[in-house]
């Protein structure tokens, strides 16, 4: 099955289906990746975010239900992000690398990711084995699950139409907040806050793109490109942070990189900025109306295409 809901389901089975399948897929991810370096988490916490996203999605219908599990799963995260983080830095560092231009930037570049791979192999040491952080993982998974087991939510077309609408409102509302604090300020917590809340709006045509597939199809690609972009602008100040701060390489190595990371930086704030004004420039009113509309529609039309197959059966 997907991370989509399916209009001619009730809502309440599809949100336990797929808060269900993304469990135990994040299960089985850790428990397979017990041998990686970061013990899995790098497979496993795209589940994680998924996870969130859909109790971000319906939780109007279940406040307390939201809060617990997402607060659990947010918890998870955290518990296994340690090695996790050290393994990104490096990743960024090659990002930048794939893009460098001429020998030198390449050498610089290679003196601090040997420095950094160093830093992950010490982290990783100091961590110890993974194997207790996992289980305790899973076994918070496991209350995840349970939840997703016992919670009820509205199946009357109407009631779930309005309950979509409003947390996909609730998401873009709060994305559009964090692009006028950018916009002010331009930090680099506001450029992450506003990540956070694309991620989630990424999540959420994802989750309802089954609903109206000509109109959300396109614009969760948009999202979930712009999302990539604004994830590598964060990675710029916590790599910049932990080569300045941790004296990874040469001062050379580190006054080379600082400058690229600058320029970088200042290119990708400007291509972001841009990108969000564009993807959150309707009102948020007008987007959940669509929401709310479209899934009625949606629901009616599988019900009466359904009726059609059976007579013409």
């Amino acid at each position: 099955m997907s991370y989509r809901i399916d209009p001619c389901i009730p809502l309440f089975d599809e949100v336990r289906r797929i808060g269900i399948e993304q469990v135990r897929d994040a299960v089985a991810l850790l428990d397979e990746g017990r041998l990686k370096r970061d013990g899995g988490a790098h497979d496993a916490r795209k589940r994680f975010k998924r996870l969130r996203g859909l109790l971000r999605l319906v939780a109007d219908a279940a406040p307390d239900f939201r809060r617990c599990e997402e607060e659990r799963v947010k918890d998870i995260a955290v518990s296994l992000s340690v090695i996790r983080d050290a393994t990104a830095i490096v990743e960024a560092i090659d990002r930048l690398a794939r893009e460098a231009d001429g020998p030198q930037a390449i050498d610089h570049l290679m003196a601090l990711r040997r420095g950094l791979l160093a830093r992950r192999d010490r982290i990783v040491r100091k961590e110890g084995s993974l194997d207790a952080t996992i289980d305790r993982a899973m076994e918070g998974l496991r209350l995840v699950e349970k939840a997703f087991e016992d919670v009820s939510l509205p199946e009357a077309p109407d009631e779930a139409a309005a309950l979509l609408a409003k947390g996909t409102e609730n998401t873009y509302r709060r994305a559009c907040k964090a692009l006028r604090k950018v916009a002010r300020k331009g930090r680099d917590e506001d450029f992450h806050e506003l990540r956070k809340s694309v991620k989630y709006h990424e999540m959420h045509l994802q989750l309802l793109a089954g609903i109206w597939p000509a109109a959300l199809k396109g614009r969760w690609k948009e999202a979930e490109r712009l999302g990539e972009r604004l994830g590598e602008l964060h990675d710029i100040p916590v790599l910049a942070q932990t080569i300045a701060g941790e004296k990874i390489g040469g001062r050379a190595d580190r006054k080379f990189v600082r400058r690229l990371l600058l320029a970088k930086r200042e290119e990708l704030a400007a291509e972001c900025l841009k990108k969000t004004r564009v993807l959150f420039k309707a009102p948020a009113e007008e987007v959940a109306r669509d929401i709310a509309i479209h899934y009625v529609l949606a629901v009616a039309l599988k019900h009466v295409a359904r009726k059609c197959a059976a007579v013409s059966g």
